[in-house]
């Protein structure tokens, strides 16, 4: 290989992990965006630590304050918590499955998720 042929791969190489980079920051930008609340209580979905706090708060009013609210907020946190954690281990799945894909992956996923948000949002409930 000469020495040109082997510096353009390098320049397709660059781009390509500049293209994947520029990916993953619009898909985290909206997910941080859209994702933010669970059942009217806001998550940090970035960060787990506060959501694993502010269960444990809401489990300990739940408990001994026998607050049914708190249940709820609870339970919206552990949805989120849950979430997070199925989140790493089929990213870590699919990362291993289909290596570099795996942002195409993800966007099927958000693709689903907006359909199915459009989709209920616009049925109404029945109680």
């Amino acid at each position: 290989m000469t020495q040109a042929s082997v510096l353009v791969a390098e320049d397709f190489s660059a781009v390509g992990r500049m293209s994947t980079t520029a990916a993953i920051s619009i898909f985290s930008g909206y997910e941080l965006t859209v994702f933010n609340k669970i059942g009217g209580t806001s998550v940090n979905n970035g960060i787990m630590t506060g959501n694993l706090k502010n269960f444990s708060n809401n489990v300990y009013e739940a408990i001994f304050s026998r607050n049914h609210q708190a249940l709820l907020q609870a339970g919206f946190f552990l949805s989120g918590i849950m979430m997070f954690v199925l989140g790493i281990i089929f990213s870590a799945y699919w990362l291993h499955a289909v290596g570099p894909n795996v942002l195409l992956v993800a966007m099927v996923i958000n693709i689903f998720l907006i359909v199915m948000m459009v989709g209920f949002k616009n049925k109404p409930q029945t109680d």
